[in-house]
Formats: C-alpha cells, sequence, structure tokens
C-alpha cells in the first residue's frame, strides 16, 4: 500500500486533534473567524446568546478532541492486531 495512503489516517486525526483544541482553548476567536468567513460570502451570521455560544464551541472542541483519541487507539489496535495475526 502506498506509503501516503497508509499514514493519511493518523495525518487527518493530528488535523482534528489539533482543530479540537483551537475550538476549546479559542473559542471567541473561532466564533469571531466564522462570523467573516460568513460575511465574505454575503451572510450576516450572530449567535443569540455569545456565552452559550462560547460553551457550545468548547464542548464541540472536547468532543472532537474524545472522538479522534478514540479513532486512533481504533487505528492502532487494528494494526497492531494486523502485525500480530501475520507473525
Amino acid at each position: 500500500m502506498n506509503v501516503f495512503f497508509s499514514q493519511l489516517p493518523i495525518w487527518l486525526s493530528t488535523l482534528c486533534f489539533v482543530v479540537g483544541i483551537v475550538l476549546f482553548l479559542k473559542p471567541k476567536e473561532v466564533i469571531q473567524f466564522q462570523i467573516k468567513f460568513y460575511q465574505t460570502i454575503n451572510w450576516r451570521m450572530e449567535p443569540i446568546s455569545m456565552p452559550k455560544e462560547i460553551q457550545n464551541t468548547k464542548l464541540m472542541g472536547i468532543f472532537m478532541v474524545a472522538i479522534t483519541l478514540l479513532t486512533v487507539c481504533y487505528i492502532l489496535r487494528n494494526r497492531f492486531s494486523l502485525l500480530t495475526q501475520s507473525g
């Protein structure tokens, strides 16, 4: 199998982990980025309650980190079991 494709799940998981950390640590900045992005495509977007949106963004970051860690554990477990079965 091509090395790029064999490493792709790990690289994507790393990217998702970093995004989850940013969502958790910098929720205000992420929300402001999202607002500016939508303005560039001619949409006005603003949360009804900024404190609630910050809380939800932090929760989304925690969820993303948790799912990423579970995914990495699953990938590594399957790779390890394939190595022990082939030997």
